[in-house]
């Protein structure tokens, strides 16, 4: 079960003014990137103090220790391994004084050696810059370092640090990088702020052998709060906290596919307002780690659920630095996460601490019970809203005795729904939110029985009877033979079809077996799989006749001859799959005749071979994406704040 440990220390941060309390100097730490679930080690640029090499386990201890000048910040760190069984380390680290004198630095340290300090035996390299660097990667393996300014450019240089070759970006005041790997294929992700809350975007793809780079993808995103925003990426997503949402966005284009509001986050900004601390970092695949003051919690943003939660009570505040993510759940479900405590009182002093984390199994079973939803109102039953809006609001009072009468004496469709719609004031032909109050169930068997009695509703097709199909409330008793009823009239088949509910199994698999109709075909077995499980589906299919069901085996085989209605059958095909196989499974294929289990045969294997190539393609788009047209943010990001996921579990008592 997802889980997060008791935080255990990992060292005292030292004793500058500037790191007494963290919270205030959010930049003065940088942690390597080798920091790893299976790491057993970390990097750290501690400003004003030194570049730390520190053990976690089983001893948390200090292995190796640079100083540096408490005048100066660490702004980029980095390092790497070399040489046989990786027994060298490459440190590289970049320092800044006054924002006006920038070093680059190169230390190579042997992994077996056991001082703690620097001595001649570990070579050092240093090289002044123009400019602040705000990132460092280390490719030890190929002997270069590849070096990101604050003004875009990217310049490569060996291990001595001697320029290898230098590129200039267009986009300055970088405020986030992100270097990741897919397909072995070094990828560099920047964004830099523009005015009037507007970002850019571009990706990179790095070849650091070559020493080049190449643009994948640059775009201006508007609408887009970079300083009051925390981000994170991960795995194709980039994360975005602002206020007490979570957005989330697709990599390489910056569409918005998931907005997702945490309510107990909203509470807390109420409560402590500029007070409240938050910090915000990815830790597994759908999993954040948020933490707001002392607390520390464990999401799922896929299921909108609190996986676990943890406060420390002893510390004031407490900021995630770094977490050693897990790509996916068939790699181990424990990882960590490094971050800085800092105490209470009035002279704060901070300390590293690392936190074990057991990430789940990434499924709704770890979410059941869990929804963000369940904290915010302590564990009690949710208060539902009222039915009636306002407070002076009243129940509208029906007398449906005196509607039927009317509608009783009426033979004409317009009269008939002149009547129905006035008296019970409802302005829709289907049914809405604002008609809930229609709620007897008599009556509406009784309307029904009229319209069938007194109108001609194949020919006229009241408005009324398309109000009543669509009511959730809709009579069992009457649902049955109603398909049969509207066979010579498309528009009420299709209506029924749709939207009517409790329509019997048998009648609509009768149906799907006899029409030739592709739109039709579609409808009903969508409709099927919709409404009924799989086991009872295919006893009802037993009790039909074989000959009926190949007929339905042939119009599928030939769908694709139809032109018209290919694109629609197209995006319905994996719901005819499901049904094709419960047919299948009910009759057997020993039940059919050579020449159909050929054509059969034939049609399974054209469709593999489509599957196959749509999956190969989609992998070359995922790992390249270059040359994809992609929706713009704006066009894309209204429809994206209330999409959905599949399941989400808003409360559950237990």
């Amino acid at each position: 079960m997802p889980s997060l440990s008791q935080p255990f220390r990992l060292a005292v941060l030292p004793k500058i003014a500037s790191l007494h309390n963290f919270s205030q100097k959010k930049t003065y730490i940088k942690v390597a990137d080798s920091f790893t679930p299976e790491s057993n080690s970390v990097l750290l640029g501690i400003s004003g103090s030194a570049i730390s090499h520190y053990v976690i386990t089983p001893t948390p201890r200090l292995t190796f220790n640079v100083p540096i000048p408490s005048t100066h910040l660490v702004t980029a760190c980095n390092m790497g391994t070399q040489g046989e069984d990786d027994t060298e380390e490459v440190w590289c680290y970049a320092l800044s004084a006054n924002n006006r004198s920038h070093t680059l630095n190169c230390l190579i340290r042997k992994i077996d050696a056991t001082n703690s300090s620097v001595t001649d035996n570990n070579p050092q390299f240093s090289l002044k810059c123009k400019e602040e660097i705000i990132n460092i990667e280390v490719d030890a393996k190929n002997k270069v370092i590849t070096v990101l300014f604050d003004s875009g450019m990217i310049q490569f240089y060996d291990l001595e640090l001697k320029l290898l070759n230098s590129i200039s970006t267009p986009y300055k005041d970088i405020k986030i990088v992100k270097t990741f790997q897919e397909n072995g294929i070094e990828f560099m992700l920047l964004i830099s702020d523009v005015k009037d809350s507007k970002v850019a975007l571009q990706l990179y793809e790095v070849n650091a052998t070559k020493h080049k780079v190449k643009e994948l993808n640059s775009s201006i995103i508007e609408n887009f709060n970079l300083e009051d925003s925390l981000l994170c990426y991960q795995f194709g997503k980039l994360y975005r906290l602002y206020k007490d949402e979570v957005e989330v966005y697709s990599i390489p284009s910056l569409q918005l596919s998931l907005k997702v509001k945490i309510p107990f986050l909203t509470e807390a900004l109420k409560e402590h307002g500029d007070d409240c601390l938050i910090s915000f970092k990815s830790i597994a695949s759908n999993r954040i780690l948020l933490t707001v003051k002392n607390k520390i919690y464990l999401l799922d943003l896929l299921h909108k659920s609190i996986l676990s939660e943890r406060e420390i009570g002893h510390m004031k505040t407490f900021q995630i630095l770094k977490t050693a993510m897990n790509r996916d759940s068939t790699e181990s479900k424990l990882t960590i996460a490094l971050g800085i405590s800092t105490k209470n009182g009035q002279n704060p002093t901070s300390a590293l601490e690392i936190i074990n984390i057991d990430v789940g199994s990434n499924s709704l079973k770890d979410s059941v019970g869990k929804s963000f939803l369940k904290s915010t109102t302590g564990g009690k039953p949710i208060q539902y809203k009222t039915l009636i809006d306002s407070e002076e609001g009243t129940v509208p009072e029906i007398n449906y005795d005196k509607i039927l009468s009317k509608l009783s004496k009426v033979n004409k469709s317009e009269e008939f729904d002149n009547i129905f719609f006035k008296e019970l004031k409802i302005k829709e032909d289907l049914f809405t939110e604002t008609c809930r109050f229609v709620n007897n169930q008599q009556f509406l068997g009784s309307v029904l029985d009229l319209i069938f009695k007194n109108l001609d509703y194949a020919k006229e097709c009241p408005r009324s009877l398309i109000f009543l199909l669509t009511h959730p409330l809709f009579p069992r008793e009457r649902a049955a033979k109603l398909l049969h009823r509207f066979k010579d009239n498309s528009r009420l088949f299709k209506q029924t079809v749709v939207t009517c509910p409790n329509l019997p199994l048998n009648e609509l698999l009768e149906e799907l077996f006899s029409i030739r109709n592709a739109e039709l075909v579609l409808d009903i077995s969508l409709r099927i799989l919709q409404d009924y499980t799989r086991d009872s589906i295919k006893d009802e299919i037993k009790k039909l006749d074989k000959v009926s069901a190949e007929n339905f085996l042939n119009f599928i085989i030939k769908m694709e001859d139809n032109g018209k209605d290919l694109q629609e059958y197209k995006r319905s095909t994996p719901q005819l799959f499901k049904l094709l196989s419960l047919v299948l499974d009910s009759i057997g294929l020993f039940g059919l005749d050579n020449n159909l289990l050929n054509h059969l045969s034939t049609y399974i294997e054209k469709q593999v071979e489509v599957a196959e190539r749509n999956s190969v393609l989609w992998n070359m788009m995922d790992s390249t994406s270059i040359g994809i047209s992609r929706p713009s943010h704006s066009h894309t990001s209204k429809s994206s704040e209330n999409s959905q996921s599949a399941y989400i579990v808003d409360y559950l008592e237990i």
